[in-house]
């Protein structure tokens, strides 16, 4: 399946386009592989190989330059007698040998030792000057090759090693822009970071981190490519550049670099490439498989989506029957496609281009492979204990106190202990602890009262401070409409909520006097549910979960709380839909069996909605092509390159996961929400109805849902409408910060809107993300036409990817680890009074919500999940958190730790608030204070923490 050229030797001298500007012929590329002359007139030559260059594929060749180190770096000269006049440059090079996602491979560890020691195989690096030679030429140094391999000398810092290297070159070399990189050992390797000491005793720093592949592999592909020589890797300095800037001596790899990154749209995708292309979302099926499973193609003018990145599986033949005219979906992993994965395969099995995953333990990447292994391996475990158990709810609330305290005893096999599970024990499981044991922390929700989640301040509360605060608006009118415009002749009328429902809830305040006063407030998710309900009830799940389409209303009350005091239910009936409305008991502590149902089932609904599209969709499908444009269009070298890189890391590795997981059919999400396997569909619709990328930035969002009024005297230009809405008073503190440190590197990056405008790569790197990455959504899009619009672009997608993700992902077990607070779906309608079913529900109103809300079979699979996706991996960076290599302008640097220095007083301003007990909704009922926007956290599960990128 796959093997490793094997080097045997080095040759002597770099091989320099001959443009600067241009990339070379392939003639001249496959020139490179058979060259083998040396300064001492012999060298064994590496090539030619048994393909020639013509015959690959765009994007598989040999970068215009070679690396070669000759035999001055092979033979120890300390009087510099073979290379008198040239000047010593000593460095240190940080690196990650290889790991597949920490499982350690003791053997390609120990083959590339002894490659290294015996002079096989050396690992090569050649600087490059930021000036033209005499010749027109780029200018390099001498190759200098990594020593010592074999004999680690460790770093500090986890994972890492550090080596010591020394470079050549002569006296009128100039400044150092970017160092050329061939490994020559079997196996790839993680460059993290080089830094160099130059004699005035200043440096020159690069921050890589990017995989560095062996030269070549070997591939046996059915029909295709057997032997793939892989391009050099050039990496630049951390002094940022626009294009127009670019030294003369660099262009030439600026331009090549971007087109490597880019391919050319066609062929499969392999484990090494780092090429980035998109594609639609027609993965979710299993179109091969017998009987085939189809999901709709999300993506397109019948149902819009963000992009993803492509991996060329090719197309399945087999067509949807249900609509002919779909496109077709990707194959599914077939043998190719599993070879293609090389050493990943069994651990990934996607495609994501290499640079977006590095999988130490318990690292970014990690978590995504361990989402993987409960959904494959653990899910079904957990669902073999309740075979054949007709009533596998919870009996009561000792039963959730006895799941917490001891755990739940699974039969793991001893392969899985050994395989995919490892991930999971390394989460779950403290050191000796039984591996056949899952245990469950306490969620938040559960740990002060048995029952404060349930009461109606706490459900008000939560729309403020809890798993979603980022859909409750201000009613602008009574009863609601559709939003969607629904038929009434299908769908029924738009509302039946009267005055007479919210009249004694409003405090002497007419329905219009509430809705002027903004204390009048909805969560309306009845249309995009009503549309789909039959369908619902048609399809595979259709005989187990009931669901309503809802909405809820609610009054902010004198004392400061956001209260419920009415919800509409509606579900199809007959030819027509019925509507249902239960009002909350006047008098606090009163209990109402029929309106804790209700409450039960808006909730089911609002947590389906905040996976789907809170969650799923607002952060993680939307990130997408604001990675992949950025990492086509932007050199790592310009400016805006450098600030968005943050906002990337792990996005592109989790989503893939999240697609053989989690949404896809058959998925967590398909088997446990109500919306089935309408999840993925129902939110394309909601993309294509609701979402703009102007309306995404905070100020905009708040504004957009009237919670917040524009008033330039305020904290990021708006007043909130209510004096304690947690969510967005420290929201609003995170972005204003964002905003200022954005506003002033901008203006330090461009000085002038003109040069905005003008700078091509950036011009591009737009017009990709609107037309292309974003193509479906053809409104509501700024302009990269000055520094204010570019500023206002960068400030949102660090907010999407931050504080956004950070506030509705870090909370998900404190809320919905106690399945009756938030159940993914409910098993139970509302009886009518009269019935049997309401005989029953008044008879023990808590036993009938139980066995209304998820069963055990449903609750650990998805309690499991969110677990996992709130933990913080060990290699996070949050908010206000760069490496301190990651640039070298000063003024950068300057206004970069201003603004690290301001985030860290954020989080004692959030402090005094949650001490504030005029504030209820910071804690509430239950007693959680509001943490999940504190910018730092310890790695774990600790719903505080805002990372710079959507990582989990």
């Amino acid at each position: 399946m796959l093997s490793v050229k094997v080097p045997f030797a080095v040759s002597a001298h770099a091989v320099v386009p001959s443009s600067p500007c241009a990339s070379p012929s392939a003639s001249n590329r496959s020139s490179v592989c058979s060259k083998s002359s040396s300064s001492m007139g012999a060298a064994v030559q590496f090539g030619p190989h048994k393909n020639s260059m013509s015959q690959l594929p765009q994007g598989h060749c040999r970068s215009l330059l070679s690396v070669r180190a000759g035999l001055s770096d092979l033979i120890p000269d300390p009087l510099n007698l073979l290379n008198k006049g040239q000047e010593k440059v000593e460095g240190d090079i940080h690196i990650s040998k290889r790991t597949v996602l920490d499982f350690d491979n003791p053997v390609a560890s120990l083959v590339d030792r002894n490659v290294d020691f015996l002079g096989l195989g050396k690992i090569q690096f050649q600087l490059v000057s930021e000036d033209l030679g005499k010749n027109g030429k780029p200018k390099l140094s001498d190759a200098a090759i990594v020593e010592n391999y074999a004999f680690t000398d460790k770093s500090p810092l986890d994972g890492q090693e550090k080596y010591r290297i020394t470079f050549k070159v002569d006296p009128d070399f100039g400044k150092i822009g970017a160092v050329v990189v061939r490994n020559n050992h079997l196996n790839e390797f993680f460059l993290h970071t080089l830094s160099l000491n130059l004699d005035n005793g200043q440096g020159v720093d690069f921050f890589c981190n990017s995989w560095v592949n062996p030269e070549a592999y070997e591939l046996n592909l059915k029909g295709g490519i057997n032997y793939n020589p892989l391009p050099d890797r050039v990496f630049f300095s951390n002094k940022a550049y626009l294009p127009e800037d670019t030294p003369a001596g660099l262009k030439g790899y600026r331009d090549e670099d971007l087109k490597f990154l880019k391919g050319d749209g066609k062929g499969m995708r392999i484990f090494y490439d780092r090429i980035y292309d998109y594609d639609v979302y027609n993965d979710l099926g299993k179109p091969d498989s017998d009987p085939p499973v189809m999901r709709l193609v999300l993506g397109g003018k019948n149902l819009p989506y963000p992009r993803r990145c492509r991996t060329g599986r090719g197309y399945s033949d087999t067509k949807n029957p249900a609509v002919p005219s779909d496109p077709p979906s990707e194959k599914e992993m077939g043998a190719d496609a599993i070879k293609a994965l090389g050493p990943l395969v069994g651990l990934l099995d996607f495609y994501v281009p290499c640079d977006e995953f590095f999988g130490a333990q318990k690292t970014s990447g990690f978590l995504a492979v361990a989402l993987k292994s409960v959904a494959h391996s653990l899910v079904p475990r957990i669902k073999d204990l309740f075979q054949g158990d007709d009533t596998p709810h919870f009996d009561g609330i000792e039963d959730f106190h006895q799941m917490y305290a001891k755990g739940v005893k699974i039969d793991i096999k001893q392969e899985d202990k050994d395989g995919p599970l490892v991930f999971v024990d390394s989460l779950f499981n403290a050191t000796g602890d039984d591996k056949s044991v899952l245990k469950f922390p306490l969620p938040q929700v559960f740990a002060d009262s048995d029952f404060a989640w349930n009461d109606d301040e706490e459900l008000g509360r939560q729309t403020l401070a809890g798993l979603n605060p980022v859909v409750i608006q201000a009613v602008t009118q009574y009863p609601p409409k559709s939003i969607m415009g629904l038929p009434e002749d299908v769908y029924g009328p738009n509302s039946v909520l009267t005055d007479e429902h919210i009249l004694p809830y409003l405090e002497g305040l007419s329905v219009q006097e509430a809705i002027d006063a903004k204390k009048l407030f909805i969560i309306d998710y009845h249309d995009p549910f009503a549309i789909y309900l039959t369908r619902i009830y048609g399809g595979k799940w259709g005989n187990t979960k009931k669901g309503y389409a809802p909405r809820a209303i609610f009054f902010y009350n004198k004392e400061g709380a956001m209260m419920p005091v009415s919800i509409e239910l509606s579900r199809p009936e007959g030819s027509t839909f019925k509507h249902t409305v239960y009002t909350a008991p006047l008098k606090k502590g009163d209990k109402d069996p029929y309106w804790d149902l209700a409450k039960a089932h808006f909730n089911a609904v609002d947590f389906g909605y905040h996976e789907l599209v809170s969650h799923w969709l607002r952060t993680h499908a939307v990130m997408e092509p604001f990675v992949i444009a950025t990492r086509r269009q932007l050199s790592t070298m310009h400016p805006i390159y450098s600030l968005l890189i943050p906002c990337f890391k792990n996005t592109m590795m989790i989503n893939a996961a999240a697609r053989i997981a989690l949404i896809n059919s058959g998925g967590i999400i398909e088997e446990n929400f109500l919306p089935g396997e309408y999840s993925m569909e129902m939110s394309a619709v909601i993309y294509g109805l609701t979402w703009t990328f102007e309306k995404q930035s905070l100020p905009n969002d708040l504004i957009s849902r009237g919670m917040a009024v524009a008033d330039e005297t305020m904290t990021a230009g708006v007043k909130l409408v209510i004096d304690d809405y947690p969510f967005a008073e420290d929201a609003l503190e995170i972005w204003a910060a964002l905003h200022d440190w954005i506003t002033e590197y901008v203006n330090i990056v461009y000085k002038s809107d003109e040069a905005v405008l003008g700078d091509k790569e950036l011009q591009a790197w737009w017009n990709e993300i609107v037309t292309v990455g974003h193509g479906d959504i053809k409104t509501g899009w700024l302009k990269a036409d000055s520094r204010a619009s570019l500023t206002e672009i960068c400030c949102t997608i660090h907010w999407i990817a931050g504080p956004h993700h950070a506030a509705v992902n870090f909370g998900q077990y404190s809320y919905a680890g106690f399945m009756p607070n938030k159940p993914s779906t409910c098993l139970r309608w509302i009886p009518e009074k009269g019935t049997a079913e309401a005989e029953e529900l008044e008879q023990d109103p808590f036993m009938y919500l139980l066995k209304t809300v998820a069963t055990e079979e449903i609750a650990l699979p998805v309690m499991t999940t969110i677990e996992l996706l709130a933990q913080h991996s060990t290699d996070e960076e949050y908010i206000g958190y760069r490496n301190e290599l990651w640039t070298s302008d000063p003024l950068v640097k300057e206004a970069f730790n201003k603004h690290s220095e301001r985030i860290k007083t954020i989080q004692s301003a959030f402090e005094k608030r949650n001490n504030d007990s005029t504030k209820r909704n910071r804690s509430g009922p239950a007693k959680i204070s509001y943490t999940l926007l504190y910018p730092e956290s310890e790695p774990g599960m600790t719903g505080r923490g805002v990372p710079n990128s959507t990582s989990i």
